[in-house]
């Protein structure tokens, strides 16, 4: 059952980690939401999701 199933809401609060080609390497919830659910959800879909222009330059 997902979250959105289970008709849940809440605020997750989190941490990426990214690599030099701009993918997501790792995700850290620092806040949590109180729902399993939601934060486990966030951290799937941000690392399948997000990208990032990599830094050209120090």
């Amino acid at each position: 059952m997902t979250a959105l199933a289970r008709r849940e809401q809440g605020r997750v609060e989190f941490r990426l980690d990214v690599g030099e080609n701009g993918r997501v390497t790792g995700c850290t919830i620092t806040r949590s939401s109180g729902s399993r659910w939601l934060d486990s959800t966030t951290c799937r879909i941000l690392r399948s999701r997000a990208r990032y222009t990599p830094a050209r330059n120090s």
